[in-house]
C-alpha cells in the first residue's frame, strides 16, 4: 500500500465508516493515482461501500498526501519547499 502519510486520516475515516456500516469489503490496494486515492477491491462492493469509498477518494483529491493539509494551499507543506528532495514526491 503506497500512500503518503497525509492521507492516513482519509483512509482511517473510510475504514471506520465501512466498519460502522458493516460493509463486507476486502481492500487489496491503496495507492495514489492522478492526485487522488485509488482503492483496489478483491471483489465488487455493494452501493453503500462504494459510496463510502468514493467519498474518501473525493476527500483525498482535496487533501495533500504529504502533509494532510488542504491541497489548494500548499505553501506550508514541506513537499512544495525548494529544499524538498524531488525524488520523494
Amino acid at each position: 500500500m503506497e500512500i503518503g502519510t497525509g492521507w492516513f486520516g482519509v483512509v482511517s475515516r473510510m475504514l471506520d465508516r465501512l466498519r460502522d456500516f458493516q460493509c463486507d469489503v476486502e481492500i487489496n490496494e491503496l495507492r495514489e493515482n492522478h492526485g487522488q486515492l485509488a482503492v483496489g477491491l478483491a471483489r465488487p462492493a455493494d452501493d453503500v461501500a462504494m459510496t463510502i469509498i468514493n467519498q474518501a477518494i473525493e476527500e483525498s483529491a482535496r487533501t495533500c498526501d504529504t502533509c494532510g493539509g488542504d491541497s489548494m494551499h500548499h505553501s506550508d507543506c514541506p513537499k512544495f519547499s525548494p529544499e524538498f528532495p524531488k525524488d520523494q514526491t
